[in-house]
């Protein structure tokens, strides 16, 4: 199997074991079966045909949820599709002039299967700049997330997990004692010596991904050949966040200065830190779903605190998620995985922003021997069309989280998001729980598709 986490040579070259005959009958066969279903993730009877899970599996791979454009071309103009189902007439469309690059930009020239046709691809990546803002990032033109009550088990399997299919659950946490014990003065309270490894940007981004030049160490940092034959894009960096441990209280008293306009040119974020390690007082104010628990393997329960005004750029997470907004908004922007092509999955080499905390500056200088995986290069507000000209082939969805909402954001669905402040506590706080992925895929790899994690086979 190839190791497509490593860029590095394996020092170690496994021996695979020779296979062995085996005779076996009756209930032995049985077990036999059971045992290399098991072993080798496949679902087959003894006769060779699909077991009943297997076919559920292949039903699964077969259906899983897409985004759809929210606009159509039809008769010659572009209609977009009102709240009860009427159209209205948008942008003419003729064929001599930019309207038709625009729309090839927007997406609408995709087949059945989900695949850009390419004889009909716009050439100018200056046009596909100019309407990928104003067709697909505009609010109008963006697909917008399902809402829905607080769902059954069955309810959420077949609609959602199984589909992988992100949905907003209305008002799923306004009964968790967090939603309004935690303010500031009561975390400050319990926890204001407590020491904690907090985020700093100087513009509120948080892991964009920029051109490695800029860096001090660009011209001699060395990445070994191995490895750099092996990066579609040896000149860009991930930039990781500058961080600081600090008390707990200090952090708040940032936040809480941020927010004011107090300081300025600086964003500190508190971000995926294990409630249970450093907030072990708060867990129990917090719930699982009750329709999810049991049913995926929880992994880690997260806080998020900034002082609301953060971007999370463009990214995919290895888990299930669901993001649990308890003050402030957050708009999340997703793209499936079924674009990894267009949104150019790969190994990204990372640099790491540094802070002196005495002039309260930041400076670009240290470029890392490490990569990211998850990370697009894609600057979804400016993107670059030249470099990048699948990335005009998406269709984007919005999920936007109130204040009480949770989303469920299945693994592997990029998104970036937009984080807003409450407007009477001047913070975003969140909590996130990461589950074992129902549906699972190797990375990084854009062609690599979904499919059942087998450490829940047991659901089919």
């Amino acid at each position: 199997m190839v190791d497509r986490t490593c860029l590095l040579t394996p020092p170690t070259i496994w021996s695979h074991p020779t296979a062995q005959k085996v005779r076996s009958h009756g209930k032995r066969t049985e077990a036999w079966v059971d045992f290399i279903n098991e072993a080798c993730h496949v679902y087959r009877t003894a006769d060779g045909d699909l077991s009943p899970a297997g076919i559920h599996r292949h039903y699964i791979l077969q259906n899983l949820f897409f985004v759809e454009n929210v606009t159509q071309v039809n008769m010659g103009c572009i209609y977009r599709h009102g709240k009860h189902g009427e159209c209205r007439r948008n942008v003419p469309v003729t064929k001599n002039d930019n309207s038709t690059c625009k729309l090839r930009a927007a997406g609408f020239y995709h087949s059945k299967d989900h695949t850009v046709d390419k004889s009909k691809q716009c050439d100018k990546s200056e046009e596909l700049s100019k309407s990928y803002s104003s067709n697909v990032m505009h609010e109008a033109d963006i697909a917008e997330c399902t809402k829905i009550e607080l769902p059954s088990f069955s309810d959420f399997f077949q609609n959602h997990l199984q589909k992988s299919k992100p949905v907003i659950i209305k008002n799923a946490i306004r009964s968790w004692p967090a939603f309004t014990k935690w303010s500031n003065k009561l975390l400050r309270d319990l926890y204001g010596e407590s020491r904690v490894h907090i985020k700093l940007s100087p513009s509120g981004d948080y892991e964009g991904v920029e051109s490695a030049e800029i860096w001090e160490d660009f011209e001699t940092f060395h990445i070994p050949d191995i490895v750099r034959s092996q990066l579609p894009y040896p000149d860009l960096v991930v930039v990781r966040p500058a961080t600081l441990d600090i008390r707990f209280s200090e952090f708040l008293d940032l936040v809480e200065n941020v927010s004011s306009g107090t300081i300025r040119n600086i964003s500190a974020y508190l971000e995926y830190t294990s409630l249970s390690e450093y907030f072990e007082e708060l867990v129990e104010d917090v719930q699982e779903m009750p329709f999810i628990s049991g049913m995926l393997n929880l992994k880690h329960k997260n806080i998020w605190l900034s002082d609301g005004n953060t971007l999370g750029k463009l990214h995919f997470d290895p888990f299930d998620n669901f993001l649990c907004q308890i003050s402030g908004q957050k708009e999340v922007i997703l793209f499936s995985p079924h674009e990894n092509t267009k949104l150019y999955e790969a190994h990204i080499p990372e640099a790491l922003l540094g802070f002196n905390r005495n002039t309260s500056t930041f400076r670009r200088k240290s470029l890392l021997d490490s990569t990211s995986m998850v990370m697009s290069p894609v600057d979804i507000l400016n993107p670059d069309f030249e470099r990048f000209p699948e990335f005009a082939y998406v269709f984007p969805m919005n999920c936007t989280l109130g204040e009480g909402d949770v989303l469920y954001l299945p693994a592997f669905w990029w998104h970036e998001v937009q984080s807003r402040p409450s407007p009477t506590e001047r913070r975003n706080l969140a909590l996130n729980f990461w589950y074992e992925p129902f549906l699972t895929k190797e990375f990084p790899c854009a062609v690599c598709k979904l499919d059942v994690n087998p450490v829940y086979r047991h659901l089919l």
